[in-house]
C-alpha cells in the first residue's frame, strides 16, 4: 500500500518542483533582463554626458 502511494506521489512532487523551478527560472531572465537594460540606460547616459561636455 504504501509503495503504491509513493508510485502516485512521486510524478505529481517531480511536476511541482519542475513548475515551481520554472517559475523560479522565469523570475531569474526577468530580474536579469531588467537589470541588463538598466546598465545600458546607465552606460548610454554616461556616453552621452561625456560628449555632451
Amino acid at each position: 500500500m504504501l509503495k503504491l502511494s509513493f508510485w502516485i506521489g512521486t510524478p505529481s512532487i517531480i511536476t511541482y518542483l519542475a513548475s515551481t523551478y520554472s517559475q523560479l527560472l522565469e523570475n531569474i531572465i526577468y530580474i536579469f533582463a531588467l537589470s541588463a537594460a538598466a546598465l545600458i540606460v546607465a552606460i548610454l547616459s554616461q556616453i552621452s554626458e561625456k560628449s555632451g561636455s
